[in-house]
């Protein structure tokens, strides 16, 4: 349900592509990896829902115990967040009023920040899991409606920031790190790759240009907030496709985990995924040369078939082909008499 709060717990098994499946190896180590509770709001669908799918997926957005840290060089900050009853004793940055689930969460001092969602798919399964907490359709308006300006917010510093560097493209004050959001004409380093993603369904603003997106297999972990921004920021297109199990049950979760913990988790799937590759590409060298021998036997075994059927050469040859050609002019002739001599036949 769009709005719901939810709890989900990455399969990392189910979230191998199908290829990494065949692997035994991939397969074992995904076994011995462990899987933490994460807790957020479902933002939105991805594509409509199809109950007759084995899968279905949606935008999750995390839910965050105090206010989410931002990151500069994405042109993020944390007041691009929205609180969440119960609130926090001190107000929110943008003086933004907390949401109001149905259900009160648990939890003291939440935010959900647009920029910490990620998308996930999970199993089509038809079960008995009321849902407690849930946004409402007026607080779903409040939530797009921040939505929407935190993401014109991020647009409209990262085009002044591309402005500023091309007017300023040179200067030696360019090469310190953006370090304030409050004002709008940010400096950034020249030349510097701005990573922020357009996709019909990334998280960042649509008008914003695709460029670099992190190989998560490369790196060692999610070791630096700015290699998790890179997976949140990143187009799906980039990302391995996570399955989780989904409840509504907030009772299961006593502390709210890190979010980053979950960027870890992926990494390491996709890890365990690029490791594969070589042992999957061995493996398919060797069913091919497996296919080719049993072909090549299989083929010596017809051509060893068809020579022992050939009559033999010379006088005996000759005989057996004339002894074929007699018996089939035999047989056009006194088939059609045994046909005539069938029981039951009436002669007119």
């Amino acid at each position: 349900m769009i709005g719901a709060c939810v709890v989900l717990t990455i399969d990392p098994i189910a979230s191998l592509d199908p290829e990494t499946l065949e692997d035994p190896e991939a397969v074992a180590a995904c076994k011995k990896l462990v899987s933490k509770q994460y807790v957020g709001f479902v933002r939105d669908r991805v594509g409509l829902y199809n109950p007759w799918d084995p899968y279905n997926s949606c935008l999750v957005e995390f839910l965050l115990q105090g206010e989410p840290q931002g990151h500069p060089n994405r042109f993020i900050a944390s007041r691009m967040s929205i609180p969440i009853l119960p609130a926090a004793d001190e107000p929110h940055i943008s003086s933004r009023s907390p949401l109001e689930p149905s259900t009160p969460l648990p939890w003291r001092g939440c935010y959900i920040s647009s920029f910490w969602a990620v998308r996930v798919r999970s199993p089509t399964l038809f079960t008995e899991d009321p849902v407690d907490c849930v946004l409402d359709r007026t607080e779903l308006k409040k939530h797009h409606r921040w939505l929407r300006a935190d993401f014109a917010e991020q647009q409209a510093l990262w085009k002044a920031a591309e402005r500023a560097r091309k007017d300023c493209r040179g200067s030696p004050d360019l090469a310190a790190p953006v370090q304030n959001l409050q004002g709008v004409k940010l400096p950034v380093q020249p030349g510097s790759s701005l990573d922020v993603v357009s996709d019909s369904q990334s998280n960042s603003p649509a008008s914003e240009p695709k460029l670099h997106t992190p190989n998560l297999a490369a790196s060692n972990g999610m070791d630096s907030m700015s290699k998790i921004f890179d997976f949140l920021l990143s187009s799906p297109s980039t990302q391995p496709m996570i399955t989780a199990s989904f409840s509504h049950d907030l009772s299961t979760v006593k502390e709210l985990p890190d979010p980053a913990d979950y960027c870890r988790e992926v990494a390491a799937i996709a890890r365990i995924q690029e490791e594969a590759k070589p042992r999957l590409a061995k493996a398919r060298i060797f069913a091919i040369k497996e296919a080719a021998r049993l072909n090549a036997e299989y083929d010596q075994r017809t051509v060893d078939m068809l020579v022992a059927r050939l009559p033999p050469r010379g006088p005996l040859g000759r005989v057996s082909r004339l002894a074929s050609k007699v018996k089939k002019h035999a047989a056009r002739l006194v088939c059609p008499v045994l046909r005539l001599l069938r029981p039951g036949r009436v002669f007119a």
